[in-house]
């Protein structure tokens, strides 16, 4: 459906299918012409502010801009990145057109952008994704692209760039014309652990089973000895973490192991794998992580034993997890933001 527009030389938009499709932003990047009034990328407006926090700008004139040009604002004295690193990054993003914020991954109810550095953004959980969601996976997916090895943590950059390289018609929900001028602050906030790295706790309860490992990693949950599951949702952490703690509606990044309990080996596992990421208390996620992974410190290694009604209930999943089972989990805390 066609929206009006609100003033000359502003395209108007169409709403997409909800169907996340590759290579959704199809359009030229070519270089344009200032129009009267206008000034050209960084001549536009004026970046203030600490690093790690939601940026302040200041417009001095409505802003043009073709292909992407990045500059480094600040450099971070943080650890270098490497091929292979899983980063955090945060952004905002303005309207060179409105002169108005965009999207801010800084502010509430917003969270910052994960992927492998030289690698994919995770493409959204729902297999129908609504407009503001496929535009956001394509804005996550361009600032990937602006974090490279060598970056350190720490380090903003500034980019500028037509929107028509980047959401196409894709940004309606943003309020983003199809060929709006953007330009975004981004922040490489830090690198994700690649392992707990908190203290160890010796004394476990009864119910706790034992971890066994291949390769150094957990592989499978031992039930020998451990006591019958008794309804009730349980946290131990096994590792404890010395970060931040885990909020709702936070960005996590985790590897995990589940396994029913007393069952032979696990039904699901992300250990040797890519991390998992979500965003919990959301409903993303069965309620038992929902509950038990609230206040956990990043760092940490902590076992779950959740009860069918936190979990798949009566119902169960698939041929692993047959109704009524409690579920065992044993999780590593890698990042959150």
């Amino acid at each position: 459906m066609l929206r009006h527009l609100r003033a000359p030389r502003r395209p108007a938009q169409v709403l997409l299918p909800l169907v996340l499709v590759s290579g959704l932003a199809t359009a030229c990047g070519e270089e344009v012409t200032v129009a009267s009034g206008a000034l050209e990328r960084t001549e536009a407006f004026e970046v203030s502010g600490e690093v790690g926090s939601s940026p302040e700008v200041t417009w001095n004139a409505r802003m043009e801009a073709g292909d992407a040009e990045t500059e480094v604002l600040t450099q971070g004295d943080g650890a270098e990145l490497a091929e292979g690193d899983n980063v955090l990054v945060n952004y905002y993003i303005g309207n060179g057109f409105t002169r108005e914020p965009t999207l801010d991954t800084y502010g509430e109810d917003q969270v910052p952008v994960f992927f492998p550095v030289g690698g994919e953004v995770p493409q959204p959980a729902s297999a129908q994704p609504t407009n503001a969601q496929v535009a956001r996976y394509l804005l996550d997916t361009f600032v990937a692209e602006q974090v490279e090895i060598g970056d350190t943590v720490g380090t903003r950059k500034v980019t500028t760039v037509s929107s028509a390289d980047i959401l196409g018609v894709a940004g309606s929900d943003l309020d983003i014309g199809n060929e709006d001028a953007l330009m975004m602050v981004i922040d490489v906030d830090s690198v994700v652990r690649t392992k707990p790295d908190g203290s160890p706790i010796k004394a476990r309860p009864d119910w706790v089973p034992g971890i066994a490992f291949a390769d150094r990693l957990p592989s499978a949950l031992d039930f020998d000895g451990v006591a019958a599951p008794d309804g009730t949702l349980k946290s131990q952490v096994l590792y404890a973490g010395e970060g931040p703690a885990v909020a709702a509606n936070d960005l996590i990044v985790v590897n995990y192991l589940g396994q029913v309990y007393d069952a032979a080996k696990p039904f699901d596992a992300s250990y040797g794998k890519d991390p998992f990421s979500t965003v919990l208390g959301q409903g993303a996620v069965i309620q038992g992580w929902d509950q038990a992974l609230e206040g956990v410190a990043v760092g940490s290694r902590v076992m779950l034993q959740i009860p069918p009604k936190l979990g798949y209930g009566k119902d169960g999943s698939g041929e692993n997890i047959p109704g009524g089972s409690t579920l065992y989990f044993v999780i590593d805390v890698l990042a959150a933001g």
